[in-house]
């Protein structure tokens, strides 16, 4: 049975503007992170790190997130989505610059963490403007779709 009320009304159109920023969030979020998780144990390795600093070094991309991602999203609540992601898209592009002029072992785990907390707030707002964007196309409020979504991941498979 089809849904009337999407075919009742015309659809709100989205800028193009926007459209852009939704695509290329998505494709260039998670772009730099994979490079950098191929790069970094090697660049450790070419400093002298032990195998088991090169597993701390990889591990620690995941803990600032860990603490930190529900207070990401409140922040991007409160200042807006396209803003955080635009600052943590610049920490990004500025904290890969500093891996060579920062060759020891404790900068680079604290590189490590700060990039990796900034890849992973981008990749979150680019799914929450991914949301909201399409509740726009729908006509849905972006609470529904979260809804929505939310019973769909509780759902027994």
């Amino acid at each position: 049975m089809p849904n009337k009320k999407a075919e009742s009304g015309p659809q709100p159109v989205v800028s193009r503007r926007t459209l852009h920023f939704s695509y290329a969030s998505g494709l260039l979020s998670m772009g730099q992170a994979e490079l950098l998780t191929m790069l970094v144990p090697l660049w450790a390795l070419m400093q002298g790190a032990q195998p088991a600093e090169i597993g701390l070094l990889i591990g620690a991309k995941s803990a600032l997130t860990f603490f930190l991602a529900i207070h990401g999203g409140a922040l991007m609540d409160r200042l807006g989505t396209r803003r955080v992601m635009l600052f943590f898209a610049g920490a990004t592009a500025v904290l890969a610059t500093a891996y060579p002029f920062l060759p020891w072992l404790p900068a680079m785990i604290m590189l490590q963490m700060l990039i990796g907390f900034a890849g992973n707030m981008n990749w979150i707002g680019a799914q929450t403007s991914s949301r909201r964007l399409q509740a726009a196309i729908r006509g849905l409020s972006a609470a529904s779709v979260s809804l929505r979504a939310s019973a769909m991941s509780l759902r027994p498979s």
